[in-house]
């Protein structure tokens, strides 16, 4: 575990925290991960992912959990949530970019300001491709949709319902959360 208040005084008191549906963010953490270090280029092959998947969920869930706690559990103010979804989403996803440069701006950095401007760096950024593949697939890759068990959708519930009372109180959080449990128990791929 790294010390997140360790540089507190060198950095801007506030923190922007990157959050995704751990329902999309493991599979793709698990295909990252092979395509950085083991030369597997594109989207993961189903088998492998299947083969992986039950030794993957609980831990990759509790690190993307205890990641959440740390940052609310450190020195630093919340600036934003950066949701993913929101991010790729093409009406969401330059308000976001805007929000975020507003933060950066606030820090002291020049960030743009222009609407036009910055919904030409968020399309720029996150690129035709994986903005149709978001809004058709609801991920990155157009390949499959990484399949779950049964068990693995009641974990899930389970787990973000005692998140949700954990971090009671931070009301962009808990709906965010409740986004996410909407998601999973209506979209999660049951099955391979």
């Amino acid at each position: 575990d790294m010390d997140i208040n360790s540089h507190y005084d060198e950095f801007y008191n506030k923190y922007i925290l990157f959050i995704r549906n751990p329902m999309t963010a493991i599979p793709s953490s698990h295909n990252s991960k092979l395509n950085r270090f083991h030369s597997v280029i594109g989207q993961t092959p189903e088998d492998e992912w299947s083969s992986t998947r039950d030794g993957w969920v609980a831990p990759m869930f509790k690190q993307w959990k205890n990641s959440i706690h740390s940052w609310r559990d450190s020195k630093y103010e919340l600036g934003m949530y950066l949701v993913y979804e929101d991010l790729m989403d093409v009406n969401r996803g330059p308000q976001a970019l805007k929000k975020m440069a507003a933060l950066f701006r606030e820090a002291g950095f020049d960030a743009e300001s222009d609407e036009e401007a910055i919904q030409c760096i968020w399309y720029n950024g996150i690129g035709k491709e994986s903005i149709e593949n978001h809004k058709k697939m609801g991920q990155e890759y157009e390949g499959y949709i990484p399949g779950f068990r049964e068990a693995h959708k009641t974990f899930f519930l389970r787990e973000l319902d005692k998140f949700l009372k954990e971090i009671r109180g931070d009301v962009e959080l808990e709906n965010i959360l409740l986004r996410y449990k909407w998601e999973i128990d209506g979209r999660i791929r049951i099955g391979v």
